[in-house]
């Protein structure tokens, strides 16, 4: 997104100075750049999702057992 915010704002000081001349070009590269930042931005939230996931299917322990210490039993008074 930032490649993108940087490629806009060339694009727009070039057709403020009068750098580009074609019509339209300037609304078509921001629109695109737009977009296609949307489309990466969603793609990346995706990818974290999936992730995620496969991490969780590998079915590792969630936590691992250092040590088991039992307590004695106490035996009620009948």
């Amino acid at each position: 997104m930032v490649v993108g915010l940087v490629v806009g704002a060339i694009v727009l000081v070039a057709r403020a100075t009068g750098t580009i001349t074609v019509p339209g070009y300037a609304a078509t590269v921001l629109i695109l750049l737009l977009f296609l930042s949307l489309n990466s931005l969603g793609l990346g939230i995706i990818g974290s999702y999936v992730w995620r996931a496969y991490d969780t299917i590998k079915q590792r322990p969630g936590a691992i057992v250092r040590d088991v210490t039992e307590l004695p039993v106490e035996k009620a008074d009948a």
